[in-house]
């Protein structure tokens, strides 16, 4: 019965690494860091802190703001620390947007406003995720957008491949549900 405990402790931890989109922040970060050391640009601590603060307040407020989304509520035990979790990350990246030049911040923002128009509804009570078809479209646009450098190195052809293989990548991960 004891060897039982750690395993139930290691597995609460797990999900709440999951259920608090780590893992999705950790992969932004990392994607955006080989991004730049693609194209020879020094890896930023402060930028990549930036994305994983800033993926992780998207991806929770898509995932426990949304009315639609109050299911996940009651599947998550957790919950009151994953909203603890996510409001230190509001601090992180307050801080951090302070110390980036605003040429980032006002780029990083544009795709933080599709995030909150994937979640909102905006037409006629519907948001971005209930167009049937566009999801798949709308994470790939955020994600090769936010990983990318905004710079003369970084053309539209390095953002048009980062587009279709973020698409292709997210095909199996497209639920029933929000189709």
């Amino acid at each position: 019965m004891n060897k039982l405990r750690p395993m139930k402790a290691l597995r609460s931890l797990l999900d709440f690494y999951i259920q608090s989109s780590m893992h999705v922040s950790l992969a932004v970060a990392a994607l955006a860091g080989v991004t730049l050391l693609e194209f020879g640009f020094p890896v930023q601590l402060d930028l990549l802190l930036f994305l994983f603060f800033g993926t992780v307040v998207g991806y929770n407020f898509v995932k426990y703001a949304g009315v639609a989304n109050l299911h996940h509520l009651e599947k998550t035990p957790h919950i009151k620390a994953i909203r603890i979790f996510t409001a230190m990350a509001i601090l992180g990246l307050t801080y951090l947007v302070f110390q980036l030049p605003i040429e980032i911040v006002l780029y990083s923002g544009a795709f933080g406003a599709l995030t909150i128009l994937y979640a909102f509804p905006f037409l006629k009570g519907r948001n971005l995720r209930s167009l049937r078809g566009l999801k798949i479209y709308i994470i790939a646009i955020v994600w090769a957008g936010s990983t990318h450098c905004k710079n003369s190195d970084c053309d539209c052809t390095c953002l048009d491949r980062a587009f279709c293989s973020l698409s292709v990548c997210n095909c199996p991960h497209a639920s029933v549900r929000d189709s």
